[in-house]
């Protein structure tokens, strides 16, 4: 996707890194872009600091929507007898009922399965415009289930919040929902791989699988799935359209995070 098969570096980034003052050095300079992207692009901070901020220019956006990072993804592929499951990556409030109604579009098309993993973790929630009790409240995407009313307290970690939210939408009465949450770690939040892991540990079993996530995160994060299950898990990918909203940094760090994952495919680091 961004890097061709020759080893160079496809032309849409060249051109997406141009916007941003790098330009690579020679066709092939991967190490070269990858310092650059992990030191520039990659996000340092807490993840809440990524939302808001300047909008992609009307040229990165052009360049962002030619690399396919910015629209709806439809699974490629219809199993005979369903999927095994689907694994719906953790995100903010806003994304992850962004997520829940492309996944619900999907099975109404006739993808079919019947378990949904939540993999969050214990991260706590942000606070802010992206989450909040009165966005907790506030129907959005996908229906609330008829009369439904608050019978819990509100959720105060990202796992918490998933299952909050699948628990006040009306979705299939078919699905088993299922939590999976890796053991906390004091030093780091959790990772995308680390709730794989924790899914492939607990439950992992190969076979046909969609992940559920959101544009432009679902690219690096189709890559990490891979590299952590392993060639035995056939993966399809059901995601949100990029929300009009987003930051540049915000597709910056997730192109750096694909960049690095692409290079580390090809052995490359």
């Amino acid at each position: 996707m961004l890097i061709n098969t020759d080893g160079s570096i496809s032309e849409l980034l060249v051109k997406l890194l141009a916007c941003d003052s790098f330009t690579v050095p020679e066709r092939g300079a991967l190490k070269e872009t990858i310092s650059f992207l992990q030191t520039k692009w990659r996000h340092k901070g807490p993840p809440r600091m990524l939302h808001g901020g300047p909008l992609p220019s009307k040229i990165e956006f052009n360049l962002l929507e030619q690399l396919h990072v910015l629209d709806t993804i439809r699974p490629a592929a219809k199993p005979e007898f369903g999927y095994d499951g689907v694994l719906f990556l953790g995100a903010h409030l806003v994304v992850a009922r962004r997520r829940l109604e492309a996944l619900c579009s999907a099975f109404a098309c006739g993808y079919e399965f019947s378990k949904v993993y939540l993999l969050g973790s214990t991260r706590p929630l942000f606070n802010n415009e992206s989450e909040n009790k009165r966005l907790m409240l506030t129907q959005g995407g996908v229906r609330f289930k008829k009369q439904w009313r608050r019978t819990r307290a509100f959720p105060t970690t990202e796992i918490e919040m998933l299952e909050f939210v699948f628990e006040q939408s009306d979705i299939p009465a078919s699905w088993e929902i299922v939590s999976v949450c890796p053991d906390t770690r004091a030093n780091r939040p959790a990772t995308t791989e680390d709730t794989l892991r924790a899914w492939r540990d607990r439950y992992g079993s190969p076979g046909d699988y969609l992940i559920a996530s959101s544009q432009s995160a679902i690219w690096y994060q189709y890559l990490v799935a891979h590299r952590t299950l392993g060639d035995s898990y056939n993966l399809f990918l059901c995601g949100s359209p990029a929300s009009p909203t987003d930051s540049i940094a915000r597709h910056r760090d997730n192109i750096a995070k694909l960049f690095y994952e692409e290079c580390r495919l090809a052995g490359i680091s």
